[in-house]
């Protein structure tokens, strides 16, 4: 009993596997001390996996933050685009999610590129390449602005 009380009492963070150790051995009626070199490698053990951890979480934050910046980004797009197409709302709709779905065929945007340059050569909108890698440079910023609004 006394064992679990002193284990469940212990802080969490950071330098944490010295003082199970401690706690163990007192527990388990041991007079071995622990050396000041075992100490030193279970705490540095404790702060290597910490910041592994948290580095680990930094990643994937920014890349899920990442796919919500392009996926925003390329729904801003289809509505521009199916504005300049003359569509009305429930098209408008379909449409952006259209032009979201295409990004995830491969990395980067040239996916979304060609979907939607094929889509204006059908329709003979005068909307160059070079004017919708602009548009999507520009969008960028407004999905970034808006989804941190959102918080």
């Amino acid at each position: 009993m006394r064992h679990n009380r002193m284990l469940a009492g212990l802080p969490k963070g950071p330098y944490i596997k010295a003082r199970i150790l401690r706690a163990e051995a007192a527990t388990q009626g041991l007079q071995t001390r622990l050396t000041r070199r075992e100490v030193l490698e279970a705490d540095m053990s404790d702060v290597i996996n910490d910041r592994e951890r948290g580095e680990e979480r930094k990643y994937q934050m920014e890349q899920e933050m990442q796919f919500k910046v392009d996926a925003r980004r390329n729904k801003l797009l289809g509505q521009w685009l199916a504005e300049a197409f003359g569509m009305g709302p429930a098209e408008t709709k379909e449409y952006a999610k259209a032009v979201v779905m295409a990004d995830l065929d491969e990395p980067g945007i040239e996916d979304v590129i060609r979907k939607v340059m094929a889509d204006i050569d059908e329709r003979g909108t005068d909307i160059t390449e070079d004017r919708v890698r602009a548009k999507i440079f520009e969008l960028d910023g407004v999905a970034v602005e808006q989804l941190r609004e959102e918080g």
